[in-house]
C-alpha cells in the first residue's frame, strides 16, 4: 500500500493520491496503529482541499479514528466539520453520520440527552 501511494505521489495524481493516503490510514487504523492512521488522514486532507466531498469524508474518518483513542473533543470537531461542510455542499450520506457519530460521542462522554437531541428520538 505504502509503494502505491508512493508510485502515485506524481503530478495531476491528486485525487489517487488522496484516495490512497486514506486507505493507508484505513489499513493503519484497522491495525491498531492510530497515530499512522491519523497521519495519513491528515496529509490526504491537506490534498483534498479542493475536492469537498472527500474533504467531508476524510474528515468523518479522522473523527473515527480520534474517537477510537478516546480524544472524543477534536473526534466531535472532525465530526463538525465534516456535518457542516456536508450541509454546505447537499451531501446527506455524510451529513447523516456525522449526526449519528456526533450522537454517539455524546453517549460515550456521559451526556445522553445530548445524544437523543442530535439523534433526533426524543
Amino acid at each position: 500500500m505504502e509503494t502505491a501511494v508512493q508510485t502515485a505521489r506524481e503530478p495531476g495524481q491528486t485525487e489517487i493520491i488522496v484516495t490512497s493516503l486514506a486507505a493507508l490510514g484505513n489499513a493503519y487504523l484497522d491495525g491498531g496503529d492510530v497515530p499512522k492512521a491519523l497521519a495519513q488522514y491528515e496529509e490526504s486532507l491537506e490534498l483534498a482541499h479542493e475536492n469537498q466531498e472527500f474533504t467531508v469524508r476524510l474528515l468523518g474518518i479522522e473523527g473515527k479514528a480520534l474517537s477510537q483513542i478516546g480524544n472524543f473533543h477534536f473526534a466531535a470537531k472532525s465530526y463538525r466539520k465534516s456535518r457542516k461542510l456536508a450541509e454546505a455542499i447537499g451531501h446527506q450520506p455524510p451529513l447523516v453520520d456525522s449526526l449519528v457519530q456526533l450522537g454517539f460521542l455524546e453517549v460515550k462522554t456521559g451526556k445522553p440527552m445530548k445524544a437523543i437531541k442530535k439523534l433526533g428520538i426524543g
